[in-house]
């Protein structure tokens, strides 16, 4: 009976440490690398250390708020989205 309670805590750790991204080596660091002419279009307070590029060929940041953290698109100043040609 203890060995049972034993593997399934270890599962239980094992399941929720799955859920967490691994951060990048450097926190401070983008994720992905803009060109200067892309960084000039961004407006201050979307955090580029976490971006991903998604299905539909653009650019969403995690957005990290007071109840819980959830990517959402990266726009530039006019509110557009930044994506890629593919």
């Amino acid at each position: 009976m203890k060995r049972l309670k034993k593997l399934l805590v270890l599962g239980g750790f094992l399941a929720l440490a799955a859920c967490e991204p691994a951060p990048p080596a450097d926190p401070n660091a983008p994720s992905v690398q803009f060109s200067e002419q892309t960084l000039a279009l961004l407006p201050p307070g979307q955090d580029l250390t976490n971006v991903i590029l998604q299905d539909d060929n653009c650019y969403w940041y995690l957005h990290r708020g007071p109840v819980e953290d959830t990517y959402i698109p990266l726009l530039t100043r006019q509110g557009r989205g930044i994506c890629t040609q593919g």
